[in-house]
């Protein structure tokens, strides 16, 4: 029999465990002993004398591997076991030989099958628990004296591949340098075991061509003008993987963006004299393109403006060609505010797309103009 004492001091631990662990509970065995589940036990244990510990504490069952064993008495089915041991002592601490113990469990099945086992010299006792896949995820494991009684929780886990889901297909716009930033998310992905231990990103996977792209949950990636299919490959704590695919298809539906400066774009002294105009196009687009000057035009008549007007104010433009330097005639009429020369580009890309732009070139009617 137990002192009072050590009565106490288990009584205590029972009703702390129940106080201060949400979930654990408290029940009696057929002696009427309290019995602790979960963390608790674990302190109950020192303290009655009886200690049970289970090897592993998670069993793992792959119904998917050969060489898991089956069970023909089980109707074949796929199992794994774990170690049960005791360690019995009085309540001087000295281990207890020769005393019988009972192993119970509320599923799988026991070595011992409710027999008693007998602790050795050292007071120890063993028995193995065989858990099936239909077992339940927890499994409350006890061992008793007929006085005494411990209580451990081993946890199964059925080793199931998660399910990789690389979210829908995507359609994304190219940013003007033939590329596209796009975002890849998983985060759909499910395991049964919520263990998903690895995400990665593939392009051409399975194949020699095969990239990782990046890792995690989410990526961000660069990816070409054109079709893509990326392959999304989750991995859990188990090492059990599954894909799946995502379209990407990078498309260029805009046409290009072009800005045209002009060097220099104000012509001083108005002396009539030819000056040299440098122009620089700059073009974003994601495809390859042409690129023609198309006309200069001046808001004033190339001749006939007073004495001192000179014609041919614009020498040396290839129109229709990608003519970038030309001249231009720093002159404008006395009478007017200032002469401006437009000059146009067109870009045309290789679907056809077109964007027309234009620079101005001023000739000052006097140095103070602006």
């Amino acid at each position: 029999m137990l002192s009072p004492r050590l009565q106490l001091r288990i009584l205590t631990v029972a009703l702390l465990g129940l106080a201060l662990v949400p979930g654990c509970s408290a029940d009696k065995s057929d002696s009427g002993a309290p019995r602790l589940l979960g963390l608790w036990n674990q302190e109950l244990a020192a303290d009655n004398g009886l200690s049970l510990t289970a090897n592993p504490a998670t069993v793992v069952i792959d119904p998917a591997d050969p060489a898991v064993p089956t069970d023909p008495d089980h109707g074949n089915e796929r199992y794994s076991e774990t170690e049960l041991l005791v360690l019995a002592r009085a309540e001087d601490g000295a281990p207890q030989p020769d005393l019988d113990l009972t192993f119970t469990a509320s599923a799988g099945v026991l070595a011992s099958a409710g027999a008693t086992v007998s602790t050795d010299t050292a007071g120890r006792a063993a028995d193995k628990l065989r858990l099936y896949a239909s077992d339940p995820g927890s499994i409350q494991v006890s061992v008793s004296d007929g006085t005494r009684i411990t209580t451990i929780v081993v946890t199964k886990v059925v080793a199931e591949p998660p399910v990789a889901h690389a979210g829908p297909d995507q359609t994304v716009e190219c940013m003007g340098d033939s590329s596209a930033q796009v975002h890849l998310d998983g985060s759909g992905s499910i395991d049964p075991n919520s263990d998903i231990a690895l995400y990665e990103w593939y392009e051409h996977f399975g194949t020699t061509q095969e990239v990782l792209l990046d890792k995690g949950h989410t990526a961000d990636v660069v990816l070409s003008l054109g079709p893509h299919v990326i392959t999304l490959r989750v991995t859990d704590a188990t090492g059990k993987s599954s894909t799946d695919e995502v379209a990407v298809n990078v498309v260029d539906t805009r046409p290009p963006v072009v800005t045209v400066s002009v060097t220099p774009s104000a012509l001083w002294p108005a002396n009539h004299k030819l000056v040299h105009v440098e122009a620089r196009v700059r073009v974003q687009e994601c495809r390859s393109y042409t690129v023609s000057l198309e006309s200069i035009q001046s808001d004033e008549p190339d001749d006939g403006l007073g004495d001192g007007d000179t014609a041919g104010d614009t020498q040396g433009a290839e129109l229709g060609s990608a003519d970038h330097n030309f001249e231009l005639r720093a002159e404008r009429s006395g009478g007017g505010k200032g002469r401006t020369y437009t000059v146009t580009y067109r870009v045309v890309d290789a679907g056809g797309m077109e964007t027309v732009a234009k620079a101005r070139v001023f000739v000052r009617h006097d140095p103070g103009q602006h």
